[in-house]
């Protein structure tokens, strides 16, 4: 194969890479939001339990958010709850800062076992300056 080629073929398979990249997370955040259309559907009252077992004790939001910084940009949290009630998948679109520091602090949380099988909630992050 002549260098020419094999630079080629070099540069078609970086593209690959660089233009599958970010579509694996638009597309993890688009099944989420589906999971969580469909588990609104199944049963609307435990995605109320859900976030409230979600946020528990919220005095970790101090350090994600700290007074006198910039309003940080909105963004949304989907989270799946296992139905032994342990936290599973959380996608964060678009990714921030804030978004993983919140990730970091409820990782651990325990909630009520959904109803029916895993269940994925939506939450809307919008700061206020």
């Amino acid at each position: 194969m002549g260098n020419s080629m094999k630079s080629g073929l070099a540069m078609m398979t970086s593209l690959f890479f660089a233009a599958v990249g970010p579509s694996t997370a638009a597309s993890n955040a688009e099944k989420m939001a589906q999971r969580a259309s469909a588990s609104q559907l199944r049963d609307g009252e435990y995605a109320n339990v859900a976030i409230k077992a979600f946020w528990g004790d919220v005095s970790f939001m101090s350090e994600c958010v700290p007074a006198g910084q910039p309003v940080t940009a909105p963004f949304d949290i989907y989270f799946e709850v296992l139905p032994n009630g342990s936290l599973g998948a959380v996608v964060l679109d678009p990714k921030t800062n804030t978004g993983e520091c919140i990730k970091r602090h409820v990782m651990h949380r325990k909630f009520p076992a959904p109803p029916g099988g895993a269940y994925v909630t939506k939450i809307d992050m919008q700061f206020k300056p």
